[in-house]
Order: structure tokens, then sequence, then C-alpha cells
């Protein structure tokens, strides 16, 4: 899996197993940025229920940001085996 923004990675347990260095800023979060970690930690649990997931969030900050996060679950040979959010600065395209 190549890194492109911001990555977790589940297993089927919930256990985180990655994340990449631009989404660490949400781990053990105050303010803002805790709101993504708990909007993530919903997503992967829907995904690893089987199910995709999308919400968008707007940031006060400073500095405003908009996120746009998605979670979908990983599967194979039809069980799911975990889950991985991937988190979007969507901030320019949204003004």
């Amino acid at each position: 899996m190549v890194a492109t923004g911001n990555e977790i990675v589940v297993d089927a347990d919930g256990n985180e197993e990655f994340r990449n260095l631009a989404a660490l800023r949400f781990r053990d979060a105050r303010h803002s940025e805790a709101l993504v970690e708990h909007a993530a930690d919903q997503l992967l649990e829907r995904a690893r229920g089987g199910h995709v997931g999308e919400r968008e969030l707007q940031l006060f900050g400073p500095p405003r940001e908009v996120l746009s996060l998605r979670a979908l679950p990983l599967i194979a040979d039809g069980r799911v085996f975990g889950a991985v959010a991937l988190i979007h600065d969507v901030t320019e395209a949204r003004r």
C-alpha cells in the first residue's frame, strides 16, 4: 500500500496494525483533532462489520480545515480481516 494522505489500518478485532506518519497527528489528540480520531474509530468499527462508511468534518481550527473520512472493509476469501480508514484534507476543494 502506498501512503497518500492519512491512513489507519486495523485487524478484525479492531487492533491498530498500521498508521502512517501523517495520521499520527490524530492519535491521543485534543480538541478538533480528537474529533477526527473519534470519527475514524466509528467508521473503522462499521467497516469491520463489512460496511463502507464516509463522513466529512469541518474543523474550525485554526487553521480551518475540511477533512473527508472514508473507511473500507478489508476482505479476502469472503471474510473481513480488517479495515482501513483514509483521511484526506479537502479544504481547498470545498472553498
